[in-house]
Order: structure tokens, then sequence, then C-alpha cells
């Protein structure tokens, strides 16, 4: 299946919870291994002899001079001395020191084999000397050099478990078997020895680094529930700013605050504890503390709107503005308790967020209403959930309501309105094939992708779809690629044969003259077009339709069509449209009392979109004089509502929180749009009883 893609976007999830059993063995792994690091048995080893040898003395010192000048040559001499002195009394301390200082020349000659060699004698021997432990980590580092990082890791395992090492020499140990641990692929074990470091060595310059590498693993390598079972031992209590961070955010982005607010203030009882009040750590729990604390403040009787008041769309948004103002009784002689707190969104996901933000701390609304427009719909939504607030969204977006529980939408929703338009040109007018003409925009490309998706899952086929700049102005280019005249070298054998037939039809042809652009046929493959766009667009779309010779084809769009416009831009044109929205007879509407109250306080008559927000705040009142005052018991009364009464008809509150009215399937007839039902029943052979709307 197609899909169309106005910005492509890459979305990646991470899992949550790891396998129980397999949480258990790393944690009691990684308590073994702080056993192994803080608790390990020392084997118990006779001491080297001291040297008798006055002459080994001699023989070091003078090596041991050698050196310090740093020529190859001399450094040549130093190592044959240094080989006398093992020689001569191979058991002393003395021959202990003279190996060590040997490996390290060889290490520093990148001689790794035989540094190794040489440190093993010093660590392996079956005495123990003041340079074994210096010994050990040279092997190992030898090792490591070598590219045999397993030999490596295992060696210092092992001697970590056997051997006690000095505290001025732990941090070098440990920080080598950090790093060795991540070679083998033992992140737990790499984060318990991190937790021993800084537990031991709290004031070490490298202390931040090991707070870092932690935070990295249990990032990378770890789960909730892992976070949680460090977070709650004991031994792990100096990552604690770390588990609980995470765990605040964890709980914060699944939208349970309380436990979200619990970590944080964890979080900076650790920061302040620690001397750390301007980590970024402490400066995220804080601001969430305080802004929790604004949360808990509700006005019971104020209720927010959220509207694009300036720009493109502002008239759409005074439209909206002016239908809640009517609902709450801001206008008139009621004298109404309710306070609309108004911000303009500007059209503007970030600035939408932010005034979400003001919504709830400062003016401390019960809920509110708003996000007209796709662009900040989903950022508004997630937002205000994100927060624990309810709101009612009048965008058309796709899967708001899926975003959480608190989000409500007053809307014709895209796939609904689709989902009907497909279903009534399929059942009703018995359609196979489509077409579909498209801005690349956010709101074409969301329609074509759902029009395409549900025409395939009905059993049709899209034969046909094509894309244009949503500032286009001549539609010939799209039109002719959506039916195969604009690119000639794709049937260039059948314009070959016909520009022959046309030069024999032609025979008074010159030099200059030219075949005609409409040479080769349009290849309409499909009965219908669908046209996710405004009248504007149809209006200019439609002539090009015919100037290439498209007829009898129906003509499918959306909501937007349900306009006087419709009818001004199609007038001259002898095209079929079919598209769906809610339908209100004019009467019905004009005669409602919401209709004269607007009519008399702004001089105007009000619009689909005040209407819809005019029964909106209806909605709100209702829960709201049933004695609600929490946002909590907002949502859960709201919820417990399945049918409402409008100004015009009923709605019902569905399950997944949508607000919906009933739909119907609207066509032009006599120079006015109607239902296609009345168009049906006035016909003089009716429709089977497979007919529906």
């Amino acid at each position: 299946m197609v899909r169309f893609a106005e910005i492509p976007e890459e979305v990646m999830k991470k899992g949550l919870f790891n396998n129980f059993l397999k949480l258990c063995f790393k944690i009691c792994f990684c308590l073994g291994v702080s056993l192994l690091l803080s608790c390990s048995t020392p084997v118990k080893k006779a001491p080297r002899p001291k040297s008798s040898s006055s002459k080994s003395y001699q023989l070091f010192q003078q090596a041991q001079e050698t050196l310090s000048s740093g020529t190859p040559q001399q450094e040549k001499q130093a190592i044959a001395l240094l080989k006398k002195v093992i020689s001569e009394d191979p058991e002393s301390d003395l021959a202990a020191e003279a190996t060590h200082l040997l490996a390290d020349i060889r290490f520093k000659n990148r001689q790794y084999q035989q540094a190794y060699e040489l440190y093993r004698q010093v660590f392996d021997s079956s005495y123990s000397s003041s340079f074994e432990i210096s010994a050990l980590l040279g092997g190992v580092q030898s090792l490591k050099a070598l590219q045999r990082p397993s030999a490596a890791y295992a060696l210092l395992k092992n001697r970590l478990a056997t051997q006690s090492i000095p505290r001025e020499k732990r941090v070098a140990f440990y920080e080598l078997y950090y790093q060795l641990s991540l070679q083998e692929s033992e992140p737990l074990e790499g984060l318990d020895i991190l937790v021993s470091l800084i537990k031991d060595f709290p004031e070490h310059a490298n202390v931040n680094y090991w707070q870092d590498q932690v935070d990295d693993i249990l990032q990378a390598e770890l789960s909730p529930a892992q976070w949680r079972e460090l977070y709650e031992r004991s031994r792990y209590r100096s990552i604690r700013g770390s588990t609980s961070f995470l765990l605040a955010r964890y709980h914060r982005d699944l939208h349970q605050l309380d436990e979200a607010r619990r970590f944080y203030q964890d979080v900076v009882d650790e920061s302040a504890s620690t001397l750390q009040k301007n980590s970024r750590r402490y400066v995220e729990a804080n601001d969430f503390l305080n802004k929790m604390k604004s949360l808990r403040t509700v006005e019971p009787k104020t209720i927010g709107a959220l509207l694009p008041l300036s720009g493109k769309h502002s008239k759409v948004a005074y439209k909206t503005l002016r239908g809640l103002q009517i609902a709450f009784g801001i206008y008139g002689e009621d004298n109404s308790p309710y306070r609309l707190a108004v911000v303009d969104s500007e059209g503007n996901p970030e600035k939408a967020q932010q005034a979400v933000e003001k919504l709830i701390t400062e003016d401390h609304v019960i809920t509110f209403v708003g996000s007209l427009l796709s662009r900040t719909a989903e950022a508004t939504a997630q937002q205000a959930d994100s927060l624990g607030v309810p709101s009612i969204a009048l965008s058309q977006k796709h899967g708001l309501t899926e975003i959480g529980p608190s989000i409500f939408r007053h809307a014709l929703t895209s796939r609904r309105l689709v989902e009907k338009l497909v279903d009534t040109a399929m059942d009703q007018y018995g359609l196979r094939n489509f077409a579909i003409l498209y801005p690349n925009d956010a709101y074409g490309v969301e329609y074509a992708n759902l029009f395409w998706d549900t025409v395939e899952k009905r059993g049709g086929q899209i034969t046909g779809a094509q894309s244009y700049n949503p500032k286009e102005t001549d539609f010939n280019g799209s039109i002719q690629r959506l039916v195969g005249t604009f690119y000639i070298e794709d049937r260039l054998e059948e314009y070959k044969l016909r520009l022959k037939e046309w030069k024999s039809q032609n025979t008074r042809l010159n030099s200059r003259s030219n075949p005609p652009d409409d040479l080769l046929p349009p290849l309409v493959a499909f009965e219908a077009l669908f046209i996710p766009d405004s009248t504007r667009a149809l209006g200019q779309i439609a002539p090009m339709l015919a100037y290439n010779d498209i007829k009898d084809i129906k003509l499918l769009g959306t909501n937007l069509w349900n306009t006087p416009s419709l009818l001004r831009r199609l007038s001259n044109l002898q095209l079929e449209t079919l598209f769906v929205d809610h339908y209100i007879p004019h009467q019905v509407f004009s005669g409602s009392e919401f209709y004269k109250k607007y009519q008399e306080i702004f001089g105007e008559a009000p619009g689909p979109f005040s209407l819809q927000a005019y029964d909106t705040g209806l909605l709100i009142r209702q829960v709201l004089e049933s004695g609600i005052n929490t946002r909590a018991g907002f949502i859960r009364q709201l919820r417990q509502i399945r049918r409402f009464l409008g100004a015009t008809g009923p709605l019902e509150i569905t399950e997944n929180n949508e607000i919906e009215q009933p739909l119907s399937p609207l066509v032009v007839s006599q120079k006015r749009i109607v239902p296609l039902r009345s168009v049906l029943d006035s016909a003089p052979n009716p429709t089977s009883d497979t007919t529906r709307e």
C-alpha cells in the first residue's frame, strides 16, 4: 500500500519492561560484583626475601641512572643490567622490582606481549611483593593493548576476587574494570563498579564523569522496573539521584503525576544534600513541583479558550469565540457566574503549548476549548493531557482523543468523514475505481492517505494519485500527470502512431506547423476524483478537467465544500459532486434561539464554527452545573454523558471521547446544496433498499 507523507517522520518508541527473571538475575549478579569489589578475601602469600647481594643493588642503581638519560642506546644498557639483577637473585624483592621496571620499559616501547609476560612473573609469583598490585594493573593493560579484552577482563575479575586492592590504587583498577566490562557487554556489572567508585570516592575529580556514565547505562540498558529495583536498594543509594530522575520522567510521561511528584521531590532533596542546586536535574524537578502546586489550584467557573486569534485564521477563531461567549452568558443580562480566559495560540504549536500552561497555572481553568487547527491540535492535546487537564478540541486532526483520557473532541473527524464518503460512493453509486488529486500540505496528505486506505479496505482501487503545491494556481500540469498526457516518452509508440495519423489527415502542413497538445487522449481509469481541498482550488481544477477532456466522473470532497461558494465556482460546469458534512436545514438553524441571539448581539448570522463552539459551551455548562469543581471530576462526568441536546439537534458522545453529530452525504441540486437522500426521494425511480446515507 502506498502512503503519502508531507514531511518524512521516524518515530521510535523504547520498550518499558524487560523480562522479570532477567531483571532478578542481573540485579543478583550486580550484587555479586559489589561483594567482589568490597569484600574480597585475599590469598595469603609469603613475602619475598630481601636480596643480600650488594652487587645486585649496585647493578639496579646503575640501571636506574642509565635509564634516566633517556637515549635508546642507554636504555639497552639498562635492560641488560636489569636482566643481570634478576638472574643474580631471582626470588628476591629486588628481582621483583627489576622485573617490574623491565616490564614498564617493554610496555612503553609497545612490546605488549613481552611486557605482559614480565608483569605476570611478578603478580603470579608464589611470593608477595610491594609491586604485585601495580604489576597486575600493568598486565591487564598489556592484554587490553594486545586486543585481548576478554582475557584482560577475566584476569582482572579473578584477581579482584582474591586480592585486596589498596585504596590509593582502587580508582585505576575500577576504571579499567569498568571499561573492560563494557567491551564484554556487561553494562550492569559496569554500573555496579561505577556505584562503588561514586560511593567510595565522592570527592574524586572523575565523579561527574562516573555519574554521566551511570546515567547512560540506566537509560540505554535498563527498564523502568529495574530503575525501581535499584532505587529501593540501599546499596545504590549513591545513584538515587539518577534513578529518581528517570522514574520521575517516566511517570510524568505516563501522566501519573502523583508518582512523578514523589520522585521529583527525591531529586530536589538529593540535589540539596549534595549541594547541586544548579544542576539540570534540580532545575527541572523544582520547575515541575512548582507547576504541580499551581495545578492544584482550580477555578471551577473559569473556562479557557485557546484560539488562533491572530493570523489568517483569525476570522474563524473570532466566530468560534463568539459562540463560546453566548454559551457562557458573557453577553446579556443573565449575570453569568462563568469567566472565559482567552489566549491566542497564533497558530503556532510551541505558542499553543505555552498558552496551555498559562491557562492552567495562571488562570487556573477547570477545562479549555480550542485546537481549531491541525498544526496546533496535537501539541495542545499532549500538553493538556500531560498535566491532567481536560480539554475539548475543535480540530479534525486524526488521533487526538487517543493521546489520553482527558482529551475530548467536538468536530467531524477526518476518518469518520472519509469512511462515510467512500461508503456512499461505493454503495450508493456503485463506484470502484478512484483517483486522488491532493495538495501537499498536512490536510491534503492526511485525507489522501485516509481515502486510499478506506477505498482499499472496502475492496475498491486507487488507479492514480497526484499531489500539487498548496499555492498552485495552474493545475493543468498536475491533471496531465494524473491522466498520463504530461510525459510523452511514457507513451512514445502510441504518440508516434497518432502523430503519423494526424500528419496524414493534414496534408497541407508546413515546417512551422506543430501537432496539437492534446494529441494523446487522457487515460481516465477512474470513475471519481477525490480532491481534499477548498472550493477555491476546486474552482480552478474543474475547468482544467474539462479542458483535458476528462468527463463523466464524479468529484468527491470534504466538508470544506459545504459553503455557498461551491455553487458560485461550479455554476457554469456540468460536474457531479459528492461530499459529507453535518446537515442542518436553514429553517431549523435560523429558527434556533442561538441564531437569534447571535445575530442580535453581533449583527451577523452565525456559521458552523460558531454553532460548534456554542454547543461545546452548553455541554461544559451542563457538566459544571451538576456541581463538579475538580478537573478529575469533570473528566469522569463528561465521560458518563452519552447524549446531549445541542442548539439544533442531538449530539452523541462516544466511548472514545468523540462528540458527534449525524452525518449526511451532500450534493448540488438545482443550484442548492442538499442531502443526497432528498434527491433520491424525489427521483422518479427510487433506488433499491440497499440505499443508505
